[in-house]
């Protein structure tokens, strides 16, 4: 999570580069057309010559450019430039500008017509000589508008993978960055565990590229992760099998049935271990594994040791060229967790995977506390989160779930110190599910909410300063039974802010799952509220 000083919204899309390798900083992931040509001798760039007779592509294979409406950014650099003309094409040829001179181009590119292939085209015309480096193609359509940017100053992002623990402390090693500790509280990330074993899945088509995910195998258990797959039946394609002997293995699926290991490696899973598993295949259908976790530390990517075949495999295995699933098949035990799925680098949530057989639990990538012991999330003091000014309003906004609401209070986002200086946002079992904001001793108060039934809620409390405050549940404004004057209230304090329980005191901790949650330094109209739900529930 980023606090930030300056007032300046640093904001994180929840998506990443769908390019693959594009730095060129190795000769391969991309087919090279006539007069291009990717290698050392060209510092890490792609360079075309000039040789070719007509327009020729530079193209990579296996990025999804759909549907109709959604929006792409494009950056590159051109240098070595000295004739002809360039441009970027995604999906089935939507074009981006065309380019001719040395220089960083950055585009916006939105999806108008239905698509059909899965490229990415570096496109140089006949007479294009020169050199194209560090192209970069993201999915910004979720992307907060630069209008809900504005005033942003606090911004906890969906938890990410390898943390690190002590006997007290685990520490987010998110690559956004943490200013905060948390303190007993579990990460959760967006995943599927197993009940009863069985078969879940989720629609991707990339067959080529690259897969990561966190894996927890429960003891002697059999698990298979079906990374490309021609249907939701296990099939055809490629699976990794998790074994219960603590071997790792890569296998082709022919008509439903084993049919060739690729490679093996023994004693590297552990039962009841955290790891994170990548693997790549390049467009020369060669595979490669590699893991993180465990003995391996989660510092570095270890390439796994086969012990029979080869890894990278040395075959050019090219059975299956097409894909339409992610596959998870548990065939033994139960407690088996799968989770942070990214391919190509790009977040795909297994929250809302379909269970075909068997039993699974499903969670959103979010922090999990427990009312027992007292689990927090402590930030360090700022005084923009602490509302100091009697003048300054604003908005604070998460995703809840919670377990049990036991006790009178539930503490969700607190700043006030025993004076009962600062600001809270909580809930209130008295008031049947309710939802509170105090601001000092004036509490604005909403009850009889549908938010006691252990699903996932988008709530938002606002404060205008010169009038009172509003509370929000699922992107629509609540009937209230207090609603007091926030005019003139001093809210000053010197105390670190928390979430998930009291700032000063080690009660009314909150029981359940918070996730992204984000305070700005002004009013969200009731409008900017209901845009921001519908473009955050599909993660929940």
């Amino acid at each position: 999570m980023k606090i930030n000083k300056d007032n300046t919204a640093k904001i994180r899309i929840d998506t990443s580069d769908l390019v693959t390798n594009g730095d060129f900083a190795t000769d391969t992931d991309w087919s090279e057309g006539t007069g291009w040509d990717i290698g050392v001798t060209h510092a890490g760039k792609a360079n075309c010559d000039g040789s070719q007779t007509g327009s020729s592509n530079l193209r990579q294979t296996g990025v999804v450019i759909s549907p109709v409406g959604k929006t792409y950014k494009i950056k590159y650099t051109i240098s070595n430039y000295s004739a002809g003309t360039i441009r970027i094409g995604l999906g089935a040829y939507i074009w981006a500008t065309i380019q001719s001179a040395n220089k960083t181009y950055t585009e916006e590119l939105t999806v108008v017509d239905a698509d059909s292939t899965d490229n990415i085209y570096i496109q140089a015309n006949v007479d294009f000589v020169g050199s194209i480096d560090n192209i970069e193609v993201v999915d910004i359509t979720n992307a907060i508008t630069p209008k809900l940017q504005k005033g942003l100053i606090l911004d906890m992002p969906l938890a990410e993978p390898y943390t690190e623990a002590n006997d007290t402390i685990t520490k987010d090693r998110t690559p956004q960055g943490n200013d905060g500790t948390v303190s007993g509280a579990t990460i959760k990330y967006d995943g599927l565990v197993d009940t009863v074993g069985g078969v879940a899945y989720i629609n991707q088509d990339k067959a080529y590229g690259t897969w990561e995910f966190d894996v927890n195998k429960h003891d002697n258990a059999n698990v298979y992760i079906h990374f490309i797959s021609d249907d939701s039946s296990l099939s055809n394609g490629y699976r990794l099998g998790l074994r219960a002997t603590e071997n790792i293995q890569l296998d082709v699926i022919t008509n439903g049935t084993f049919d060739k290991t690729l490679f093996a490696a023994t004693s590297y899973i552990s039962a009841d271990t955290d790891y994170r598993i990548k693997i790549t295949r390049n467009l020369a259908n060669h595979f490669t594994t590699y893991i993180k976790g465990g003995v391996f530390g989660w510092d570095d990517w270890t390439e796994v040791v086969e012990s029979t075949g080869a890894n990278p495999t040395t075959t050019n295995d090219d059975d299956y060229t097409t894909s339409t699933n992610f596959i998870v098949q548990a065939v033994t035990n139960v407690g088996n967790k799968i989770s942070n799925l990214k391919i190509n680098g790009k977040r795909h949530s297994l929250n809302k995977a379909t269970v075909s057989t068997g039993t699974f639990t499903t969670t959103a990538g979010a922090y999990d506390f427990d009312t027992a012991t007292d689990e927090r999330i402590t930030l360090p003091y700022s005084s923009e989160i602490a509302m100091g000014s009697d003048t300054q309003d604003f908005t604070i906004s998460m995703w809840i779930q919670r377990d049990d609401l036991a006790g009178a209070w539930r503490t969700l986002f607190d700043t006030r110190d025993d004076n009962n200086d600062g600001w809270e946002f909580l809930l209130q079992s008295a008031f049947n599910g309710g939802l509170s904001i105090r601001i000092g001793t004036s509490d604005i108060d909403a009850s009889n909410l549908a938010i006691a039934d252990n699903e996932w809620h988008h709530i938002v409390g606002v404060v205008d300063r010169s009038d009172t405050a509003s509370l929000y549940v699922d992107g629509v404004e609540v009937s209230y039974t207090k609603q007091t004057s926030t005019s003139g209230i001093t809210l000053s304090t010197s105390i670190d802010p928390v979430i998930g329980a009291r700032a000063y005191a080690t009660s009314e901790a909150f029981d359940g799952q918070i996730s992204n949650l984000k305070v700005w330094n002004r009013v969200l109209s009731a409008s900017d509220i209901s845009y921001l739900y519908s473009k955050e529930v599909n993660k929940y």
